[in-house]
């Protein structure tokens, strides 16, 4: 919204708009590429991606459709898991208040994407799926990692909350540390609730704060 308002001079009533067009945009992106992308083409790079041919490192950054960004949602929480063999396992895990803001972008964003959505782009790890490049949001979350803890992951895999809702209508209920439960059914109202209530006892830029959801991921993925 801040970016329609800024590049295009959209009052917040017609960026809302424009921010509802985009998230419909990337929805049937995605449901295209499903379409175009053979499966056979995915299952091949998997039995590397689980370490079958040697230990390797994915780093799971989640999208928060919430607050949305051109790649998706803002990336608020990061998981690292280790794969050897076909086991996988939890190494660390950070959130957006782990990472500083940075005075000048992680790594050289090309002149295009910085032309097109602005100097956040590298700046604020939650604006990591700002472009709708994955490579690139790619490279700026190894290098985001990289920050935080020294290594640079081998594959950086991307994913949503109706993904995480996927996942737990396999898993079953988790209990959170207050007592409260998670399933598939009210994971999303949960995260947006804990956004609700962020935004009102700290109304400031999103990009300058922790994420709304670390917490239940944390433990989600514990």
């Amino acid at each position: 919204l801040k970016w329609a308002e800024q590049h295009l001079q959209l009052p917040l009533a017609q960026g809302a708009i424009l921010q509802g067009v985009s998230a419909i945009g990337i929805a049937l992106g995605a449901v295209l590429a499903a379409r175009i992308i053979p499966l056979k083409k995915a299952v091949a790079v998997l039995p590397g991606m689980v370490g079958l041919d040697g230990p390797r490192t994915i780093l799971i950054a989640l999208q928060n459709s919430a607050e949305l960004r051109t790649g998706g949602g803002i990336t608020g929480s990061f998981i690292l898991l280790t794969a050897d063999d076909g086991d996988l396992h939890i190494a660390d895990q950070a959130d957006s208040s782990d990472f500083p803001s940075l005075d000048e972008p992680i790594i050289a964003v090309p002149a295009d994407a910085s032309a097109l959505e602005g100097d956040d782009l590298g700046r604020f790890v939650q604006n990591t799926s700002l472009t709708a490049d994955f490579p690139l949001t790619a490279d700026l979350a190894r290098a985001w990692w990289a920050m935080y803890s020294s290594e640079v992951p081998d594959a950086v895999v991307s994913v949503d909350l109706p993904v995480v809702a996927a996942l737990l209508a396999v898993s079953g209920t988790v209990t959170l540390p207050d007592g409260s439960t998670v399933d598939a059914d009210n994971l999303l109202e949960m995260v947006e609730q804990q956004l609700k209530r962020r935004r009102f006892a700290h109304p400031v830029r999103l990009e300058t704060g922790p994420s709304p959801s670390p917490k239940i991921i944390g433990h989600l993925a514990q």
